[in-house]
């Protein structure tokens, strides 16, 4: 009998959580910013004309396969703003500065290809080089996009209509993610939905957010430039594996109001392509992910690993003990309460490819090895960095203190 009020109790509270859960995707504000800037009942100031509205930022380091997608993308913006492209060559030892060469020369007053600097003790890559770009940069905002996304032809007037209507000093968008390989549809979306889970700021947009809550995605960050440079650009967080996020935070706490929105139909992004790949990525993130969210952290672990493995371990459970004999009408309410979160379970994983991903409900049952894969992958990437082995990423190798 105490097996099975436990059974029960364990049942309604995954439920529970899964009800959360299954509320902030169904409130999740996809493509906010299109609201915004179809809304012609809105009248926005015209801004002071300045040489350059805007300048995009793309650091790009071994990007041979994606910077042509990258670019191609940015130069097809429908837009009358006057805009500048930087692509800051991070050292690539591949095709990568060919390819650049090329697209400078067709798009001589458009795209400024720059020469990456020597990297400072102290640096991660990408701050180094989004720095050494924006200090080029002669816009009034500045758009840092990652080479491997792929902007809409809307981009740009997207994002700066929704910073203007609500008054923004920076915006993030995080771009619709492509899950092609095996590996990247049994990890990402457990990543994703710990991210999620994490950081409230993901879910929606609120500019005046708490600064230990506030989030960014890197791979499309946009800022005023004065405020860009008034906090001392990604000097202010050089050293961080994480500095979408830390940035985020800096610039809560300096007082700047934040944009955080969904824009899958505006920008899309392949961030990884085999398995190698996506544990190197998330490896990167773990050991910083966790020093940021403190609490919230392990209260993700906590919540993904009951909505995603402890179903079917219940489940599995349950089914087992009747093999064995033990089944009786009050058992019986065991096995079909946890059959029901199971259910439950699957619903919800099949809500979070379908909204986050664009995937069939069939990819609901990968979800527990996803997590699993998913939590040895981030335990891999905490012990190194616990025992100083650094974290690998493009060639490099971070020490501990870059993680946070």
């Amino acid at each position: 009998m105490l097996l099975i009020v436990a059974t029960l109790i364990v049942v309604v509270l995954i439920l529970l959580l899964i009800a959360a859960n299954m509320d902030w995707l169904h409130h999740l504000q996809q493509l906010g910013m299109l609201v915004r800037s179809d809304d012609a009942s809105v009248n926005l100031p015209v801004d002071t004309p300045v040489s350059l509205a805007l300048s995009i930022i793309i650091p790009a380091r071994n990007e041979a396969r994606n910077i042509a997608r990258c670019l191609d993308g940015v130069l097809s913006q429908q837009t009358q703003l006057n805009y500048e492209i930087i692509v800051v060559d991070d050292g690539s030892t591949d095709d990568t500065p060919t390819i650049l060469a090329d697209y400078a020369k067709r798009k001589p007053h458009r795209i400024r290809v720059l020469q990456g600097r020597p990297l400072q003790p102290g640096w991660v890559g990408k701050c180094n080089a989004c720095q050494h770009g924006a200090e080029a940069a002669r816009g009034e905002w500045l758009l840092f996009l990652d080479a491997d996304t792929e902007a809409s032809p809307q981009l740009i007037e997207s994002m700066l209509h929704m910073a203007r209507y609500d008054q923004l000093d920076a915006l993030s968008i995080m771009p619709f993610n492509q899950l092609v390989s095996l590996s990247e549809r049994v990890v990402l979306p457990i990543f994703w939905f710990f991210a999620f889970t994490v950081f409230p700021g993901l879910r929606g947009h609120k500019p005046e957010i708490k600064p230990a809550q506030a989030m960014a995605v890197g791979q499309c960050f946009m800022f005023k430039a004065r405020v860009y440079y008034a906090l001392g650009g990604h000097a202010a967080v050089s050293d961080k594996v994480l500095e979408d996020v830390e940035f985020a935070q800096v610039l809560r706490a300096s007082g700047y109001r934040l944009g955080m929105s969904t824009g899958f139909d505006e920008i899309r992004v392949r961030m990884y392509h085999n398995f190698d790949e996506v544990a190197l990525g998330l490896m990167k993130h773990a050991r910083a992910g966790l020093h940021l969210s403190g609490w919230r952290g392990y209260w993700a672990i906590f919540s993904t690993v009951a909505v995603s493995i402890l179903p079917l371990v219940l489940l599995i459970a349950r089914l087992l003990q009747w093999q064995l004999g033990q089944f009786d009408p009050v058992f019986g309410i065991a096995v079909l309460s946890s059959i029901v979160c199971y259910i439950a379970s699957l619903q919800l994983w099949a809500q979070v490819y379908a909204k986050l991903f664009k995937l069939s409900a069939l990819h609901a049952f990968m979800a527990p090895f996803g997590m699993v894969a998913y939590l040895a992958i981030a335990l891999m990437g905490i012990l190194r960095v616990t025992f100083k082995r650094g974290i690998i990423w493009k060639g490099r190798v971070y020490e501990a203190n870059t993680s946070g």
